[in-house]
């Protein structure tokens, strides 16, 4: 696979999640266009990929679990915002 763009949609609330997710998109030497979910107010975006496109998704896990606040209910999901991390009310 050609790679000549790579997307990073990456939660990071210490930055360490988001110099490993540099580390990597770094080293296949294609222009990365970093997208921030870490802050609540985070504007909308509305992604596109291409098929010469890579796309990385970063964010940390703890005991096997991505963080409540990468994906809280508070947190509508909206087009650009991975919605994935879908948790059940109490846990």
């Amino acid at each position: 696979m050609q790679i000549d763009r790579i997307t990073c949609v990456c939660f990071s609330a210490t930055g360490l999640t988001q110099k490993t997710a540099d580390l990597f998109t770094d080293a296949f030497g294609a222009p990365v266009k970093k997208v921030d979910i870490t802050p609540f107010s985070a504007e909308d975006v509305s992604l596109s990929f291409g098929p010469s496109e890579l796309v990385v998704f970063a964010a940390p896990v703890y005991g096997g679990r991505i963080p409540a606040a990468a994906f809280a209910p508070e947190r509508e999901p909206h087009p650009g915002r991975c919605a994935g991390g879908v948790r059940k009310p109490g846990l």
